[in-house]
């Protein structure tokens, strides 16, 4: 007797089996975003930082310039009997101490864009131009649509379509026959028929086990969920709080100190032209007048650093 025969299954499993497969392709997407969330902001950093000590790198160069013509007149004016070995010396001693802050300056430049090329992971090289720095605006929080928190849910679907899977082994697989032959022998007939068969799972303890570590895995990244939203809200409120402290000294600079500023450089100059001040005391308000922009841009660079810890924040 000869004949053919198909063989029909019904997998209980194959739906929830595609369910788990998708949610741990969007667990891998989802830490994705996470470090790119990093990346971003480490890079924004680095290049505030970079844009921060060009700045200060000026206002360093300025007084370099400004206390080694200092050094030079104190060395005429000592040769000539016109001032005492007092005045020389300090204005050397001002002139070497402004030359090591600014090659410290430019050391901290250096070691910024090394910084930058490490996040960005490139082989070219980048220049940051020295233009304007400014205030990053500061983004509400939004709890919605956090990468984080978006992983913890999806690695809680995650936790259900496993127990879900685990819970679909524990049924039968139907397989179902159909089959139709004919013999060979005196008065050929042709035969139909089909057959059902059920397959019964055997280890129900190892699934009853698997089932409770998915529902208990669930129970621990609820929880964490909910501390992660409470440590993130918490970080960002007093991220704000810093911020609007470094804010005031970034107030003060736009409404008095760059007008002080501005004004004692002119003041100074003019002082010094009609020999109403020696050279040393120009010096010295001319360095008070920058030290004031220094320690704005210092303000600016710790609000800008600050804002972004916010905007990007992370556990």
């Amino acid at each position: 007797m000869w004949g053919v025969s198909q063989t029909i299954q019904f997998p209980t499993v194959y739906g929830a089996q595609r369910k788990v497969m998708k949610q741990k392709s969007q667990l891998t997407k989802d830490q994705l975003s996470i470090d790119k969330r990093m990346v971003t902001k480490e890079v924004h950093k680095v290049y505030n930082e970079i844009v921060y000590w060009q700045q200060m790198q000026n206002n360093y160069e300025y007084l370099d310039s400004l206390y080694a013509s200092f050094e030079h007149a104190a060395n005429r004016r000592f040769e000539q009997g016109e001032s005492n070995y007092i005045e020389k010396l300090t204005a050397e001693t001002k002139k070497k101490e402004i030359s090591i802050q600014l090659n410290q300056v430019r050391e901290n430049i250096y070691r910024n864009y090394i910084l930058l090329n490490h996040w960005l992971q490139s082989d070219s090289s980048f220049k940051v131009s020295e233009e304007h720095f400014e205030k990053i605006t500061l983004l509400a929080y939004d709890s919605t649509s956090h990468p984080a928190l978006l992983y913890l849910e999806n690695a809680k679907k995650l936790s259900n379509h496993t127990a879900s899977l685990e819970k679909q082994k524990l049924l039968p697989d139907i397989n179902a026959s159909v089959f139709q032959g004919t013999n060979q022998g005196v008065g050929t007939q042709s035969y139909s028929g089909f057959q059902v068969g059920i397959g019964i799972p055997l280890w129900f303890g190892s699934q009853r086990s698997k089932i409770k570590a998915a529902k208990t895995e669930k129970i621990i990244i609820e929880t964490e969920s909910e501390n992660l939203k409470i440590q993130l809200l918490t970080k960002y409120n007093a991220l704000r709080s810093d911020i609007r402290k470094f804010e005031e000294g970034i107030d003060y600079y736009q409404t008095k100190g760059n007008k002080l500023a501005t004004e004692t450089i002119f003041h100074a100059n003019k002082s010094y032209q009609n020999g109403e001040i020696n050279f040393f005391q120009y010096t010295q308000l001319l360095e008070n007048a920058k030290n004031i922009q220094s320690n704005y841009l210092h303000s600016l660079l710790q609000y800008n650093v600050t804002v972004l810890e916010a905007n990007y924040i992370l556990n």
